[in-house]
């Protein structure tokens, strides 16, 4: 449902939910495919809940000074931070970020007081063993490290074991965010200021999200440890291969095959907000000398010119520019042909951008840095006139996102891309229609930060109408 101006309300009042896709593969690795034996679906949301007269009322927006809605509270399946007793034992937990805006960066420890109050804040995260997304198994699992953790965006699916094997009757696990929203790619913070007393900054006042209770006669199952250290070690996904832009190279041992994509066509987008703040929109550029937008790409000898899709230099009035989501199409991708788009981000949070009718890789381990703003923080890019008031160079100081294992070891249809980031996706489209893709932070896609595409049968003339918010 993309209704304009609504989807945000919809998903609010409840119109969310998780699909299990199964792979004969899930069978061959023994991994749990029900809640009979250890298959629990996680939906996370966050609300804003308030009591009046004795009424519980479910308030969509309260704030004036961000255009998202980041509710002070989380829901996991509809429960207000909820005890799931488990028994000591390995589960697969599927977890839906279905939040409108709220990113979670999500941390499993356990919290002890010593003996003068002091909350203590041990992660257990290598318990968590990541084997797939929304877009199905990894090549490989990704075992997390004590300094790692589950970053999942708006409409993020990730699919986890957890290994409970070793824990006493009574032990007690806490699943916690620490992403301040609206989300930037900021690191966190230490994690025992999130169980402490006092007030949190980025609008994450309550950062508990579920309780891990181990109790010997719970009554869900799980599997044995072996479950988790076959998983471990098993390649999950043979036929998955890592997209590249280069010839092929052997693989290492560590690393899938490789497949090299061939004549990519590229486009470049600009994630863009103007004045009022929370206008958000998707300006598609292409190369033109005359062009009023200079920017230099990593591994550019010089910066290049460019212009937004339709827009005339030195003549507005005569521009058909694609900016709205009502704009002509300008993206045209034709069936089977390799595609990498690649998003700037030039405003001042994380997008998760999402591509209809599409499962896609990042190209390289990282995506790169541009420098975006001026010394006093004003944007370089102005989206109003289309122009740059300086050339987007290399950021040298500030290095870009590396992208998490999930990201890179597997299929997907949403990817962050942080401030400054420059992050592009290799994709191919196998079924021709009208499609669209947006950032999936619903406030942002509501306000037209959405954009149609047309995957054709053979190259089409630039006489594409724009389609209408519900069509895709």
């Amino acid at each position: 449902d993309h209704a304009m101006n609504g989807t945000r309300y919809h998903a609010y009042s409840g119109l969310v939910g998780g699909y299990l896709v199964r792979d004969p593969r899930e069978r061959e690795l023994a991994l749990p495919t029900s809640a009979a034996d250890g298959e629990i679906l996680l939906v996370l949301q966050d609300r804003n809940l308030d009591v009046v007269d004795g009424e519980l009322r479910l308030l969509h927006k309260i704030t004036t000074d961000t255009a998202e809605s980041f509710g002070p509270l989380t829901l996991v399946d509809g429960t207000l931070w909820p005890r799931l007793p488990l028994r000591p034992m390995v589960y697969r937990l599927r977890l839906l970020n279905a939040s409108n805006a709220r990113t979670y960066r999500l941390h499993l420890v356990t919290a002890r007081k010593d003996a003068d109050g002091t909350v203590v804040v041990t992660p257990q995260h290598d318990r968590v063993l990541v084997i797939g997304t929304g877009g199905g198994l990894l090549w490989r699992a990704w075992r997390l490290g004590d300094d790692q953790a589950l970053t999942v965006a708006s409409s993020d699916r990730i699919d986890v074991l957890v290994d409970l094997t070793d824990l006493p009757d009574g032990e007690q696990l806490l699943l916690v965010n620490s992403a301040q929203a609206p989300f930037d790619g900021a690191p966190p913070p230490p994690l025992d200021s999130l169980l402490t007393n006092g007030d949190r900054p980025g609008r994450n006042p309550y950062p508990w999200v579920l309780r891990l209770d181990i109790d010997d006669d719970a009554p869900t199952r799980g599997a044995s440890r072996a479950l988790f250290t076959n998983t471990a070690a098993a390649v999950l996904n043979p036929a998955f291969r890592r997209l590249v832009r280069d010839e092929h190279q052997p693989a290492r041992i560590d690393e899938p095959e490789q497949f090299p994509i061939t004549a990519p066509d590229q486009r470049t987008i600009l994630l863009a907000e103007t004045t009022p703040p929370g206008h958000l929109y998707l300006h598609e550029i292409v190369e033109d000398p005359a062009g009023e937008i200079t920017i230099q790409f990593p591994g550019d000898a010089n910066p290049m010119t460019y212009r937004v899709e339709g827009w005339m230099a030195g003549d507005p009035a005569g521009s058909s520019s694609r900016v709205s989501f009502y704009d002509r199409v300008a993206l045209r991708p034709r069936v089977g042909q390799w595609q990498v788009w690649r998003f700037v981000n030039t405003t001042g949070d994380t997008h998760p951008m999402h591509i209809h009718q599409s499962q896609f890789q990042p190209l390289n381990s990282t995506g790169s840095r541009l420098v975006v703003t001026d010394a006093g923080g004003t944007n370089l890019y102005n989206p109003e006139t289309r122009k740059t008031s300086a050339p987007l160079v290399p950021d040298t100081q500030n290095p870009p996102r590396t992208f998490q294992p999930s990201e890179v070891n597997g299929w997907n249809d949403v990817i962050r891309v942080d401030p400054g980031n420059v992050v592009e996706v290799a994709v191919r489209f196998d079924i021709p229609g009208r499609y669209v893709y947006h950032c999936h932070i619903l406030e942002h896609e509501d306000t037209e930060m959405m954009r149609p595409f047309v995957v054709t049968v053979t190259d089409m003339h630039d006489g594409a109408m724009a389609m209408g918010h519900m069509s895709g």
